[in-house]
């Protein structure tokens, strides 16, 4: 009796209306990544990322073309989780284009090497996943404080004083120096 109970319980279970929505629908077949490629690739945070994939539906109902970039090894510990992954839409470039182009900044990102996965999704949810060869290494360059510039040609120029000092100073210790005869006084001779 328990196992007819329990058997009857999974059976509800997969054909109810939750299980169904979340089966791909129809026989469909997926869409194809045929290529990616990057115009613009960062090496300093806050530059910016652009560039497109090629992406075929066979069925013609692509719903959507999502890049992601994950923060990976050793950079990754430490930085939040929100803060890890990067999720850039990918816009089709046109009417019945196949093309769908992608443009993002860096700002804001944490220096580090980041894995690049780009995924295609059809309205069947059928997901096509294509792992980007190379990993996207961001470096983060720090500029000096506002005003240190004017510090510095200060003290270029207090220095520059200084060795002028020592140079005047130098040359007037080594200057030769003839024999001064000595100042005799001239004093009126009283008679």
């Amino acid at each position: 009796m328990k196992v007819r109970l329990a058997l009857l319980l999974v059976l509800a279970l997969l054909l109810s209306p939750v299980a169904q929505a979340q089966a791909p629908q129809g026989g469909g077949s997926p869409p194809q990544i045929k290529e990616v490629k990057f115009l613009k690739w960062p090496e300093v945070v806050g530059e910016e990322i652009e560039g497109y994939a090629i992406v075929a539906d066979p069925d013609g109902d692509l719903a959507n073309v999502t890049v992601i970039f994950e923060l990976t090894g050793r950079w990754a510990e430490g930085v939040p989780e929100d803060q890890r992954i990067r999720v850039v839409k990918a816009e089709n470039a046109g009417p019945g284009s196949d093309k769908f182009e992608f443009h993002a900044s860096t700002d804001g990102w944490a220096p580090g090497e980041y894995a690049v996965v780009v995924l295609a999704v059809d309205r069947a949810n059928h997901t096509a996943r294509y792992d980007y060869d190379r990993r996207l290494a961001l470096r983060l360059e720090l500029g000096p404080p506002e005003g240190a510039v004017m510090w510095t040609y200060f003290g270029l120029g207090l220095f520059l004083c200084l060795v002028f000092a020592m140079a005047a100073a130098f040359s007037r210790a080594l200057r030769p120096r003839g024999f001064e005869k000595p100042v005799i006084p001239s004093y009126p001779e009283i008679y």
